[in-house]
């Protein structure tokens, strides 16, 4: 079921973990690349030509924060994000991208392993990006814990692409950063993000502004929301 989220929610605890917890969690991981849990996603220079500056919000009409996760970008675009390095990632590679002319918007999908609505939904995912690539949407999906409601790893995040074989960028937010925007008991979250100023429904938005946080899923609801925002922008 769909819920339009347009207030701030702050999760302290999940599946037993405190967000310390979490941290140290993260901290402790033998993962190769980590992610850096206490990183503060605001301390990147900002600016024309990086990513816009704060102020910075949770809900829709505001910009996000340039949230930083690591995991594969199929930057050699073979369609396999796994041949890529396993590196840091974040939303100023789609404001780039936006830039550069070569995308309007980000659908972000923030999932987790125990979440069957998310299985469900990731299995529609190439079929999605391959529908609205031309149209300048671009895809990423970001997974924040595992089956057992445990911060996700990078070799669960690398078990789960090569599960369901997906197309476009993948992450691990084992701290659990998405959560500043939706409440875990609503996963998945599907976050449509402008990439670069423009008009969407005849109002001017913003670089990088939410226009509308989705949780739960309905392909045709999300299909409709995409095409809407498409039609409308300039």
């Amino acid at each position: 079921m769909k819920r339009l989220i347009t207030v701030v929610v702050v999760l302290v605890t999940a599946a037993g973990l405190s967000a310390c917890e979490k941290t140290e969690y993260v901290e402790q991981m033998d993962a190769g690349v980590q992610e850096d849990a206490g990183q503060d996603d605001a301390a990147p220079q900002c600016g024309p030509d990086t990513y816009p500056c704060p102020p910075y919000g949770t809900v829709p009409n505001t910009v996000m924060e340039n949230l930083t996760f690591t995991g594969w970008v199929d930057e050699n675009s073979d369609g396999d994000p796994l041949t890529d390095p396993y590196r840091t990632w974040g939303l100023d590679y789609f404001y780039q991208l936006g830039k550069a002319g070569q995308a309007k918007f980000l659908m972000l999908n923030a999932s987790a392993g125990w979440c069957t609505v998310c299985r469900a939904e990731t299995r529609t995912l190439n079929a999605l990006q391959a529908d609205y690539l031309d149209q300048g949407v671009r895809l990423a999906q970001i997974l924040f814990e595992d089956n057992e409601y445990n911060p996700a790893t990078k070799q669960f995040v690398q078990d789960w692409e090569t599960t369901y074989k997906l197309t476009f960028p993948i992450g691990l937010d084992a701290a659990f950063k998405t959560g500043r925007y939706f409440d875990i008991a609503a996963t998945p979250a599907n976050f449509v993000i402008a990439l670069r100023d423009m008009t969407v429904n005849g109002v001017p938005v913003k670089a990088m502004e939410m226009m509308t946080l989705m949780t739960g899923y309905s392909e045709t609801e999300l299909r409709a929301l995409l095409d809407d925002f498409i039609a409308n922008s300039e």
